[in-house]
């Protein structure tokens, strides 16, 4: 199971390389609102945090780059029926 998610975050970056899908600021600021109401903390507090530990950050955007490049595979996935046999 382990061998699989690693399989996966790394397709999973190798398709935001290739198709450009970035993490702006605003997507990070989203998360820290989403993360502050989520543990009732103030968006500052999560910010000082992050500001602290930088792992916590690097964690942070690459959560976000994962689900935003797949999102990306799912509004691009193509998909087809074929019928049975």
């Amino acid at each position: 199971a382990a061998a699989n998610r690693v399989k996966l975050l790394l397709i999973l970056l190798k398709i935001a390389e290739k198709e450009g899908v970035k993490v702006e600021s605003e997507d990070i600021n989203r998360r820290i609102v989403q993360e502050a109401m989520m543990t009732r903390q103030r968006p500052e507090q999560i910010v000082k945090l992050l500001q602290e530990d930088r792992g916590m950050l690097t964690q942070l955007h690459r959560s976000i780059l994962h689900a935003k490049t797949l999102d990306f595979v799912v509004k691009e996935a193509k998909v087809s029926t074929s019928p049975a046999i």
